[in-house]
């Protein structure tokens, strides 16, 4: 397991990275060997956050630290994330109306022992239902998406155009097959045909030779695509119904 510990104070981080070391040697067995990176300022962070399984954050006080928490999670960051201060009042988050992602937790300054395997459990947890992102490699931006935010994808030229539910179109130096070979685990993102991905979650209706999405688009598919995206879509109700049950 990877960690960041981005502290501005030397002797916090220090302490926080003898205490993990301890959580290492009785968690091993779980989780295996932690490895952890210090960081004396966020920007030096910032472009290595998707590395990390757990973010520790104490650097500009807590209206900034939850800034900053707040910008990992908006760019991305789905890994725990995890606030350490002195300020009392918000490791409860029933207590204030900021919008904390579930992925923000906090942890009381000085880092005990006890409170740190404790937080370190609840990190865990989150990581077992932790939702997987979608890099997408832009000429000069990277975005990290999560499955549904995916409509389609298609070929134009020698690009690929990755069409997002919020509208924005991010072209990519790829082709579809190439890029469907790292989607393996996300189910609903089908090969319609050697051109084109479709999302059944965005499925309105099928057809043979067409599917029209639940925005009102509607594109032409071969045969072949149409049997797979009406399995897909079956395989998300059924689970839909299992998980409701």
């Amino acid at each position: 397991m990877h960690i960041a510990v981005c502290f501005d104070d030397v002797a916090d981080r220090k302490q926080l990275e003898r205490l993990l070391d301890r959580e290492s040697d009785k968690r091993k067995e779980k989780t295996g060997v932690f490895y952890t990176d210090s960081y004396g300022q966020t920007k030096k962070l910032f472009p290595k956050r998707m590395s990390y399984d757990i973010i520790f954050i104490g650097i500009y006080g807590i209206e900034n630290d939850i800034d900053y928490a707040l910008s990992l999670a908006k760019s991305g960051v789905t890994a725990p994330i995890i606030i350490c201060s002195e300020v009392d009042g918000y490791d409860d988050q029933s207590t204030t109306s900021l919008p904390f992602p579930k992925n923000i937790l906090f942890l009381k300054k000085p880092v005990l022992r006890a409170d740190l395997s404790a937080i370190l459990d609840q990190a865990e947890e989150i990581k077992a239902h932790e939702e997987k992102t979608i890099e997408i490699r832009h000429n000069t931006d990277t975005y990290y998406v999560f499955e549904d935010d995916i409509e389609f994808i298609k070929t134009s030229g020698r690009y690929i155009v990755v069409h997002l539910n919020d509208q924005t179109e991010v072209s990519v130096l790829d082709n579809i097959l190439n890029f469907y070979n790292g989607l393996y685990s996300f189910e609903h993102l089908v090969l319609a045909s050697p051109k084109l991905i479709i999302n059944a979650s965005h499925v309105a209706k099928c057809s043979a030779f067409k599917v029209k999405l639940k925005n009102g688009l509607s594109i032409r598919i071969p045969l072949s695509g149409s049997a797979y995206i009406k399995k897909a879509i079956k395989n998300i109700e059924e689970k839909r119904k299992s998980n409701d049950n």
